[in-house]
């Protein structure tokens, strides 16, 4: 299963984490590597968790465009949604599917049929391997 680059570095700090040394500055203080590992793991949840974040209100922003015909501001913000999505939780997890759906949905909309019909396609093979019945 594919993982984001995001996913890759907090499991790599994680890993770290356990692996972390202690050296001693002097009898007052420790440095630990495990420490700045501790800190870089927080930068690297929460630069994730931001990424999801931005991922969900683009696909939500523009499946209301798309509602109320904008189209070109819809794409926008799905396209957004996409690549927010893809960075955070990478492209086999069901929430880029369901990103991918939208977007289907939205060429739909528009009468781009063909267009929908691929986005549709993939979203569901992404489904098929992320949910096996």
């Amino acid at each position: 299963m594919e993982c984001s680059s995001a996913n890759k570095a907090i499991q790599s700090l994680k890993k770290g984490m356990v692996f972390g040394e202690v050296a001693y500055y002097d009898k007052n203080r420790v440095w630990s590597t495990g420490t700045h590992l501790g800190h870089a793991l927080s930068h690297s949840i929460k630069k994730r968790d931001a990424l999801i974040h931005q991922g969900k209100n683009a696909n939500a922003q523009g499946m209301q465009w798309c509602a109320i015909g904008k189209y070109g501001e819809a794409l926008r913000n799905l396209v957004e949604a996409v690549d927010a999505t893809a960075d955070a939780l990478g492209k086999q997890h069901l929430s880029y599917a369901t990103t991918i759906n939208n977007v289907g949905a939205c060429l739909e909309s528009m009468g781009r049929y063909d267009d929908a019909m691929k986005k549709y396609l993939e979203a569901l093979k992404i489904t098929e391997k992320a949910a096996p019945a």
